[in-house]
């Protein structure tokens, strides 16, 4: 530091004090110090920076990007960064002539933070023409990196701007945000395809339902970052699941597409939950499962809790008998389950019925002439449990001795259900409620 003037030299504490007590008497707070014989002394000023005559001019990058979706609701590709590699850059030109010592040139990349919404800035301690960055940043995802090299002013000399994918690279952005944002008016539109991910389309179907912004922020940051938390809920891909990024929806032929392709964001969600509910195994979401992606009642209890922040849940299930055919269920058994779901329903429980899939078969009833079209076909003694519904609720708000008119949520849309009691007691196996 050099002062801009002094003619004397402070020899000791006291006089300091009284030089001190001057300038605050005398100055009143302006960059001037007085001493006792009246000289000035101004603000201490830095030695001046030397600034180099040449600037980093512009950077390259050494290592080959990867392809991955260009969000643009296409199907395109675009190159760009991966989570989790490393890849290196160098200072391609300069201004003027190149720096003497290579060492002057600094390094830093900055992004946006989508989830803080803030601008993250990163500077090196390493110094020179080449530069090697390991990027595992999951914020960084979805987002473009600005790569920076210079000698002064990082903010004027060379700059490179890069594509980072995301997380789950291989599906489109644009679309599963049109997915998603569907939901919040037809949250039915969940969809387990030709997945056996019942379970999970149900507690993401209750979700869009009764908290569409948490089932949004949910959706789209696994598909951005790969980690997620709902409720008390949390998922990070890189636990177990990193399998799953490999799934891509245009090129593998696994990818599940009875009719129409699975939609993009049901796919991550209901992925991500039943890969991390297996344990030890692993689901692929591949079209050719059945044991990996099926739910248990203890399993769907879990997540009714976690994710839908649910506080009282129930199992009333039967994983080994149905409940309505066998001679100690008694006579009605059928009705009085139906009437006491209703109930449950109507003081705003949540239910999910444990099915077996002949419940929702159609069939053809004449009846005075007239071809209508009824619910449920009636099981044998060896069928099972195989498929998780949602109940909302009788049709009309009134159960019939003969004939059950109710509504369930599943495979993407609300059905109305028309069944005779023999067929629905054949393929009931209770069922799980909660709120």
């Amino acid at each position: 530091m050099i002062f801009k003037s002094s003619k004397k030299l402070i020899e000791n504490y006291e006089e300091c004090e009284t030089f001190t007590n001057k300038y605050t008497e005398n100055i009143g707070g302006k960059s001037e110090w007085v001493s006792d014989n009246g000289t000035f002394f101004g603000e201490p000023e830095d030695a001046p920076k030397s600034k180099s005559e040449t600037k980093v001019k512009e950077i390259e990058l050494l290592t080959d990007l990867d392809d991955g979706s260009a969000n643009d609701g296409t199907g395109g590709l675009q190159k760009g960064i991966v989570f989790g590699k490393t890849y290196k850059f160098k200072v391609k030109s300069y201004t003027k002539e190149e720096p003497t010592s290579k060492s002057v040139v600094k390094w830093m990349y900055k992004y946006h933070n989508l989830k803080d919404n803030k601008w993250e800035e990163v500077y090196s301690k390493n110094t020179g023409e080449n530069y090697a960055v390991h990027f595992n940043e999951e914020e960084m995802c979805g987002r473009f990196i600005y790569i920076r090299a210079y000698i002064d002013d990082e903010k004027e000399e060379g700059e490179l701007k890069v594509w980072k994918h995301n997380r789950f690279r291989w599906f489109d952005r644009k679309i599963i945000k049109n997915e998603v944002n569907e939901r919040e008016t037809k949250p039915y539109l969940a969809d387990q395809n030709e997945t056996p991910t019942c379970g999970m389309a149900a507690i993401y179907y209750l979700l869009a339902k009764k908290e569409f912004e948490k089932y949004k922020k949910f959706v789209l940051e696994l598909h951005q970052t790969g980690v997620s938390k709902c409720n008390s809920y949390s998922f990070d891909v890189s636990d177990k699941s990193l399998h799953l990024l490999k799934m891509n929806p245009n090129t593998n032929t696994k990818y599940p597409n009875y009719k129409v392709k699975m939609p993009y964001c049901d796919w991550i969600s209901f992925s991500c939950m039943r890969d991390k509910e297996n344990g030890v195994r692993n689901y692929d979401g591949e079209n050719d499962e059945s044991f990996d992606g099926s739910t248990l009642p203890r399993e769907l209890v879990k997540v009714t809790k976690e994710i839908l922040g649910f506080t009282s849940v129930v199992d009333n299930t039967n994983v080994v008998f149905n409940k309505g055919t066998l001679f100690w269920d008694g006579e009605n058994s059928s009705s009085r389950e139906i009437a006491k779901m209703e109930e449950l329903y109507s003081k705003g429980y949540s239910i999910v019925m444990f099915i077996n899939t002949k419940m929702l078969e159609q069939r053809k009833e004449t009846i005075d002439g007239k071809v209508v079209i009824k619910t449920g076909v009636k099981s044998g003694l060896l069928s099972t449990f195989e498929h998780w519904v949602v109940f909302e609720g009788v049709i009309g708000g009134t159960i019939n001795w003969d004939e059950f008119d109710f509504k369930v949520f599943t495979w993407g849309e609300i059905r109305n259900i028309i069944i005779n009691p023999e067929a629905f007691g054949s393929n009931f196996y209770g069922y799980v409620y909660g709120k």
